[in-house]
């Protein structure tokens, strides 16, 4: 018998936050694996039909159209295979040892993967038959220049939806939120004069609700679950911080105080009324919740969005932004913690009083276009909407939970995410271009929405 012991293997179970970034690495595998494959598959599909417009005594309409179809049956094929290797992401047999709530949530979240790789495919289907419309409308000479052009926004389009699909199913899933589909907006055809995008920073591009939420519950974790702290409506809470901040910039107050010193006095008072003492929430801790106003995560549809505007290929666009109350300081952080690459920043400190009609005024008049028409200031503020449209600016009024609309204003364009924004400007384009001859097609978006409340997070976008 060997004097050796006989050792027991330990299996230690994964947490849920192990278990949701597992799954979202392995679905982040199979979306860039059926992307390539997506790409090549199309790139052949461009080739052949380049060769069909070169043919001669042939009917170029039937025989693109018989391609089309061959193509369209081996689409299938891929999608079958990567929806398999979806599944085998979710066997129930690799979460042995897991807490069965967690279990259940990895299955919604292998759903919604699944569910958003059906859109994809409808996506590309439906890109992919527009291909017949080039053969139909388009001149035999130009038919090679369409089919370039059709390539390139097939990768932009279908690429975006690829890249978004595994961290936005996954999240919502663990977040305990449901995916749905918002058809996108068509732009007004005024809106081609545009030179500039100008986006309100704070509450726009960046999502001050739900960072503070998400450090405040990591906060009041060891507090105990029966203090003042637990009692606080922390949504409320941060929509009113931001308020007041807001009023006393444009008032005039404390303007010897940095952005973060205003803050801290802001909270300290809403500490106040809230009867939260000193001993439950220290200096220290609301030090860092104060601190959070200069990394605050973006809204899911900004960077994206915002990149697609300045990369569009049709018309040269900027996208600059702004803020009526936070200082150019602020606003660099935020930048830097987004991975924001401005065009230009418009902080509330470099014009004379920090109100809406000045900054916006201010930021016009440096930017030095040949007229106010000429940009499209997006906010989520109806205020500072407001004050764009008293210059003449046209206006953008994206839709987020961070602001109320009051009264009856109206707007250019009333719109539900930047991702949205920037397809609707580029189709846009392609429509006033005349590079799309056929009827623009509309796209759809998917959204996730909390099962609790009615407002929606932009996500990921897929265009069919």
């Amino acid at each position: 018998m060997s004097g050796k012991k006989a050792t027991k293997a330990i299996v230690a179970a994964e947490s849920k936050e192990q278990v949701q970034q597992r799954l979202k690495k392995e679905v982040e595998l199979v979306a860039e694996e059926t992307k390539v494959k997506i790409f090549g598959w199309y790139g052949i599909l461009i080739e052949n039909l380049r060769a069909v417009s070169r043919m001669e005594g042939v009917d170029i309409d039937v025989e693109s159209r018989i391609m089309i179809e061959k193509a369209l049956e081996d689409l299938e094929i891929i999608m079958v295979e990567s929806k398999r290797k979806l599944v085998t992401v979710g066997s129930l047999d690799l979460f042995s040892g897991i807490e069965e709530k967690v279990v259940l949530t990895a299955v919604v979240a292998q759903t919604q993967a699944l569910n958003s790789f059906d859109q994809i495919k409808a996506a590309v289907r439906a890109q992919t038959l527009s291909l017949e419309q080039i053969f139909t409308y388009t001149k035999v000479c130009e038919i090679e220049e369409s089919l370039d052009y059709k390539l390139t926004l097939f990768k932009q389009r279908i690429g975006h939806s690829f890249e978004y699909a595994a961290g936005a199913t996954i999240a919502a899933a663990f977040e305990g939120k449901t995916i749905t589909w918002i058809e996108s907006t068509e732009m007004p055809e005024s809106f081609g004069s545009v030179r500039a995008f100008a986006f309100d920073l704070v509450g726009t591009v960046t999502d001050h609700v739900t960072t503070i939420a998400q450090v405040w519950s990591t906060l009041i974790q060891s507090k105990g679950t029966n203090t003042a702290l637990n009692k606080i409506d922390i949504t409320a809470f941060a929509l009113k911080w931001h308020k007041l901040f807001i009023e006393r910039r444009a008032a005039g107050l404390h303007q010897s105080l940095t952005d973060s010193a205003l803050l801290r006095l802001i909270l300290v008072e809403l500490l106040k009324e809230h009867h939260v003492c000193e001993e439950l929430l220290t200096d220290a801790e609301r030090d860092q919740l104060t601190s959070v106003w200069s990394k605050l995560d973006l809204f899911h549809d900004a960077l994206a969005g915002i990149g697609r505007i300045k990369k569009q290929s049709i018309q040269d666009t900027i996208a600059v932004a702004f803020s009526s109350s936070f200082s150019t300081r602020t606003m660099i952080n935020l930048a830097r913690h987004g991975c924001l690459c401005w065009n230009a920043q418009f902080g509330a400190d470099m014009f004379g009083s920090k109100t809406a009609e000045s900054v916006v005024g201010g930021m016009s008049n440096l930017l030095a276009l040949n007229g106010p028409e000429e940009i499209a200031v997006v906010s989520a503020n109806t205020d500072v909407l407001e004050a764009a449209k008293a210059r003449g600016n046209r206006t953008v009024h994206i839709h987020r939970v961070s602001h109320d609309i009051t009264g009856s204003q109206q707007f250019d364009l009333e719109i539900d995410g930047i991702d949205m924004l920037a397809e609707s400007y580029e189709t846009m384009l392609e429509k006033q271009s005349k590079k799309t001859i056929a009827p623009v097609q509309r796209s759809w978006f998917q959204r996730i929405v909390g099962t609790a409340s009615d407002a929606a997070t932009a996500v990921q976008k897929t265009f069919i």
